[in-house]
């Protein structure tokens, strides 16, 4: 009951260490059970203190509150939790399905698309091979009829075996072979083909080495190692080994003028650089696979396995430009800083409809630590260019280094010019000046990045040159 002791297992855990008597009051200020003894020799003078009991119970009537409170949300988070495994199952099991079922139906795509490309030229072929296989019929039956007439039967029959000969003799008009490397599918990419010249084959030495470069899809670079052994080989390595990662298809054609004669290989690039047998040497020399010059001709393409592939590959390229330009982006700015540690920099925008004709537009000053002054000066001169010139307008002579640039919103435009040292003394003149002159004022006042709402945005630097005396 609330307001009565509790029972402890251990009671001796509610006596006063100090008094050894039992705590009946607890200091709310020292969360801590005290007996009466305590509050005698006023330990707890000035602090709140409660009825030990008292205070236990509400506490304890918290906690439990709580707990059951915990208890509720546990289980209905435990039962949410399996309800939310079993619907992400489903909807993962869902999206498989639509996956396979779009795999499915890209597949039967290609496949259909594969169908209509080669339908009309096979029903050709078809009807080519069957006519000369007809062909082939008549004429066996032809001769056969021939010897098989007497005089009088084969002079009554002559016309119509004259037609038949006819029709023979003409047919087929052309008979040439096909390509079938042009037959192309929605995933797996075509090749790219290039025909190579080994030449003198026959008159190289054995193990003789000669190298082609080549490049596939998307401009990967290779170098083909054509081996001449006992047995030819080839071997196809990129100049980005990371393309290896890739999987490629290299395909190998020797031409023959006897077109059944002619020799194909396919071979799978995968993972490193490895080397193909081709085609026995003996065989190349005796068959008449090279030309009348003895050069061997080849036929070689190479692509990416699938269309999954070729986009890794894509990705691969991407990601080496990026980095790339990134590359190039840092090494312009650590270009850029340099010269802004090195140099005493300035801007200055001057207005554009300020710039006249034979008018000179004058920065701030600079100045440096030998109490020289410096400023950029632009002109419009008289031959309608744009001179912009860095000028010394006080101090002793010196070695200066300085750059003038002119901003344009596209930084590929920027003008930056830059010189390592000139020599700047005003000899008794009101000032000593270099510079350049940095565009024509036409092309200036057409593009509209050198001048955004009518400003030009100059950046201008000096780093004067320190003295090096030399003692003989």
């Amino acid at each position: 009951m609330i307001g009565s002791y509790p029972t402890k297992k251990h009671p001796e855990d509610d006596l006063c260490k100090l008094h050894h008597k039992i705590c009946k009051l607890f200091c709310l200020n020292c969360a801590e059970g005290i007996c009466s003894a305590c509050m005698d020799i006023g330990e707890h003078d000035l602090h709140q203190v409660s009825n030990l009991a008292v205070v236990y119970s509400e506490k304890l009537s918290v906690v439990k509150s709580k707990l059951v409170q915990a208890e509720k949300y546990h289980n209905g988070l435990r039962s949410g939790t399996a309800s939310a495994y079993e619907r992400n199952l489903r909807l993962l099991e869902k999206e498989e399905a639509f996956h396979r079922k779009e795999i499915e139906a890209i597949a039967k795509e290609a496949d259909l698309q594969v169908s209509q490309m080669t339908r009309i030229r096979k029903a050709k072929l078809k009807q080519q091979l069957e006519l000369t296989m007809e062909c082939d019929q008549i004429l066996v039956d032809m001769q056969s009829k021939v010897e098989q007439l007497s005089a009088n039967e084969f002079l009554q029959q002559s016309k119509g075996i004259a037609q038949k000969c006819d029709k023979l003799i003409a047919t087929p008009d052309d008979v040439s072979l096909e390509s079938v490397d042009d037959i192309e599918c929605q995933l797996i990419p075509p090749y790219k083909f290039q025909q190579f010249v080994y030449p003198a084959f026959l008159k190289t030495k054995t193990n003789a080495i000669y190298d082609f470069v080549m490049k596939s899809a998307h401009g990967v670079e290779w170098k083909l190692t054509i081996t001449k052994s006992a047995v030819v080989q080839i071997k196809p390595i990129p100049t980005d080994s990371q393309i290896l990662q890739y999987r490629h298809i290299l395909v190998v054609v020797m031409p023959h003028r006897d077109y059944t004669k002619e020799i194909r290989h396919t071979f799978v690039l995968d993972g490193k650089a490895a080397t193909f047998d081709l085609v026995k040497t003996v065989q190349i020399a005796d068959e008449g696979f090279c030309n009348y010059l003895g050069d061997l001709v080849m036929k070689i393409g190479i692509r990416p396995h699938n269309l999954l592939i070729e986009k890794q590959l894509l990705v691969h390229q991407y990601t080496q430009k990026k980095d790339a330009c990134t590359s190039l982006q840092k090494r312009l700015q650590s270009i850029t800083d340099e010269y802004d540690y090195k140099h005493l920099v300035m801007n200055f925008n001057p207005k554009l409809t300020n710039l006249q004709k034979g008018v000179f537009l004058y920065s701030y000053r600079i100045r440096d630590d030998e109490a020289r002054q410096w400023c950029l000066s632009v002109k419009l001169k008289s031959n309608g260019v744009v001179g912009a010139y860095i000028e010394l307008l006080k101090g002793s002579p010196v070695n200066c280094s300085y750059f003038i640039e002119l901003k344009h919103r596209n930084p590929l435009k920027q003008l930056l010019n830059t010189t390592k040292c000139r020599y700047y003394n005003m000899n008794g003149r009101k000032s000593a000046a270099w510079g350049w002159e940095m565009i024509a004022w036409e092309d200036l006042s057409k593009d509209a990045g050198f001048h955004p709402a009518g400003m030009l945005h100059f950046r201008f630097g000096v780093r004067p040159l320190p003295v090096i005396n030399v003692v003989a």
